[in-house]
């Protein structure tokens, strides 16, 4: 369960990662003075609670899109957008939630968790969602030309491995990077079999669609017995510096 305190940590983290994005290292981190920069909505408004997911910058200009809900529903009541000259003082879109309807899917009753980058003049989402038969969770595909009508591909790109697989339960979370040629995507998962830890797997795909799970999966695993991160690796966000790929996670 998300609590108040989880949502703030979110909104906190958004905040100093915008400002400090110039950091060489990425290791030594600094908040701003004036946090939170992003707050809830009203009492009873569908973004009451919300966590944001993607952060783009494009012309001068932020955009972020964040997943928000009530304290009544605690399940995702729509996806938000947002845009900020500095990263700092946010304006929501007007017509919010963002038109991603998901009524009508039988396997994506509910979202969990969203990736967005832009390609060309498009921008492209890879989401979680809930299986209504076996209450798995998969991965599904949209795409925008503006950020906030959304085509939904009909079927999910992504599923679970087997029963008896690392990945058998659940993948969330999937975070992508495009380098020209190809995608590459981090995401969480875990396995049906107890003890089952949250590790860190890696997929690429040449059209978003189509992708092909790492043989050695998962290429993150939690930490020795009795260190910070025994129980569980859940990633945060992959960033290419042009020498090498930086991950950030919780354990």
């Amino acid at each position: 369960m998300i609590t108040g305190n989880n949502v703030r940590f979110y909104l906190l983290t958004a905040a100093f990662l915008c400002v400090t994005i110039q950091l060489s290292a990425q290791s030594q981190w600094y908040k701003y003075p004036g946090n939170p920069v992003f707050e809830f909505g009203k009492s009873g408004e569908w973004d009451q609670n919300k966590i944001p997911h993607v952060v783009l910058v494009e012309n001068d200009q932020y955009h972020m899109w964040y997943k928000g809900w009530t304290s009544e529903s605690r399940v995702l009541m729509g996806i938000g957008y947002a845009t900020s000259p500095d990263g700092i003082h946010w304006r929501k879109y007007e017509d919010n939630p963002v038109d991603f309807g998901f009524e009508d899917e039988d396997w994506a009753w509910t979202y969990y968790s969203f990736d967005i980058i832009r390609k060309d003049s498009v921008y492209l989402m890879w989401y979680t969602g809930f299986d209504k038969k076996d209450s798995t969770r998969c991965v599904g595909y949209a795409w925008s030309h503006n950020g906030f009508n959304w085509t939904k591909y009909p079927e999910p790109v992504m599923l679970p491995g087997k029963e008896d697989e690392w990945d058998g339960a659940h993948i969330f979370d999937f975070k992508v990077i495009f380098d020209g040629n190809l995608y590459h995507a981090w995401y969480n998962a875990y396995g049906i079999i107890y003890p089952a830890p949250l590790r860190i797997g890696y997929a690429s795909s040449y059209d978003g669609i189509i992708w092909q799970k790492h043989a050695a999966n998962p290429v993150m695993d939690c930490g020795s017995t009795g260190s910070w991160e025994d129980v569980a690796v859940d990633i945060h966000s992959v960033n290419f510096n042009g020498s090498q790929y930086e991950m950030w996670y919780d354990g």
